[in-house]
């Protein structure tokens, strides 16, 4: 059902859930020339009503009630999350990817110094990262301020509040399913957004190389288990809004259960490129999805897809047991190091239907960068569907196809 245009749309904006991508995407909308100005933000809670109501479109990271109660008429509040930890982990990337000079004065923000001068498992084991707010239940805290005038650091109140006030929002994003989201969210408002995998990033986490010795810039988030374990005890609250949200976004919503996989690349690979909704690779190489930015701990599924179109040998000389692919999931920050691999046999892969073919991967820690390939090794022309599906294992459920082998 679509929304009444004349709503204003108030965008709760988290840090480092891709929302300057999507205010982008509505700028370049309908509702681009309707955005209430970034400068006014600080004024917001004191404008007179006949000042706002020229504009459409509201946004940014911490709202509070009373600005919200100043905009005048009916309002569509909308957010996007991602998992809680992998946010935490973008954070502090995005924090050590910034330059810092106090000498200078080049300082972006305060949280930056400390981000900077220890290493990342000290900076978390300090009492320093207890007293950011980006770093401890930020979701909890930004959701409670957003409905709830008084403040406090009560955190089972806080998230008493924001698991009641979820149901207030009238859509919640996942970037874990980011395009459908956004689909789901251009039908209610009428909007057609880009294709994600095909725009650039915007605000994303970039590396500034040799900067200083504990960091160059993003993929630095290294912290021994037990640093770990405190991080997710001083976020619980926020891993269980997640864990009700995600339901939330899936029954209201109808957004994926699994992480959708959708960018890729290729290397060494030759292919006709998009043919509805498949890539053909019809040489030796590989097909690379990703790189994709983090994975928290856990136990996934990855479930690849696969057939065949033609055979780039005699038929008859294929053996079943002649391997076509090898399909990997790889951690490819600082070198290859493979989390999954399994090859797929000519008996396995039809040339009528797509097979399946799913991947565990467990990781203790979280995972700074991965990409999943598909390599062919020329005997016959593949087909791959343009996006993987990732959930957790506990979540999966098998269509008849064996799992594939995880290394020890």
């Amino acid at each position: 059902m679509k929304i009444d245009s004349t709503r204003r749309n108030v965008f709760l904006h988290m840090q480092k859930t891709a929302g300057s991508d999507i205010a982008a995407q509505f700028h370049k909308s309908r509702l681009g020339k309707y955005f209430f100005p970034e400068d006014l933000r600080a004024t917001l809670a004191y404008l007179p009503s006949e000042t706002l109501e020229c504009y459409r479109f509201f946004y940014g990271h911490e709202y509070r009630r009373q600005e919200i109660r100043n905009i005048p008429g009916e309002k569509f509040l909308f957010t996007f999350l991602r998992d809680p930890i992998e946010r935490l982990i973008s954070h502090y990337e995005w924090l050590a990817s910034y330059k810092l000079d106090i000498e200078k004065r080049i300082i972006p923000q305060p949280e930056t110094i400390p981000v900077k001068t220890m290493s990342c498992d000290e900076f978390f084991q300090s009492a320093i990262s207890d007293h950011i707010l980006a770093f401890n239940n930020y979701y909890t805290r930004t959701i409670h301020d957003f409905f709830v005038d008084e403040r406090t650091d009560d955190v089972e109140r806080m998230l008493s509040v924001a698991l009641e006030k979820l149901h207030v929002f009238d859509f919640i994003g996942l970037v874990d399913c980011y395009g459908a989201s956004l689909d789901y969210l251009g039908r209610l408002l009428d909007i057609q957004f880009e294709d994600p995998a095909e725009r650039p990033k915007i605000n994303a986490t970039l590396a500034l190389p040799n900067e200083n010795e504990f960091h160059e810039g993003g993929g630095r988030f290294n912290v021994c288990p037990e640093t770990m374990s405190r991080i997710l005890h001083r976020n619980k609250a926020d891993i269980e809004l997640y864990r009700h949200a995600r339901r939330l976004a899936q029954e209201q919503f109808g957004l994926p259960e699994a992480r959708i996989l959708s960018g890729f690349s290729t290397q060494g690979v030759v292919h006709r490129g998009y043919s509805a909704t498949r890539l053909y690779i019809d040489t030796e190489g590989y097909l690379q999805f990703g790189p994709y930015e983090r994975l928290n701990a856990g136990d996934y599924i990855v479930t690849f897809e696969l057939k065949f179109t033609q055979c780039l040998r005699a038929a008859p000389a294929l053996d079943p047991d002649t391997i076509v692919a090898t399909l990997d999931v790889v951690q490819s920050y600082g070198g290859d190091f493979e989390l999954a691999r399994r090859v797929v046999k000519w008996r396995e892969i039809n040339s009528e239907r797509m097979t399946p073919f799913p991947l565990r991967v467990s990781t203790s820690m979280p995972i700074p960068c991965f990409e999943c390939r598909v390599h062919s090794t020329g005997m016959c022309e593949l087909e791959a569907p343009m996006s993987l599906k990732m959930e957790n294992a506990a979540d999966y459920r098998p269509d008849g196809a064996a799992l594939g082998v995880t290394p020890p």
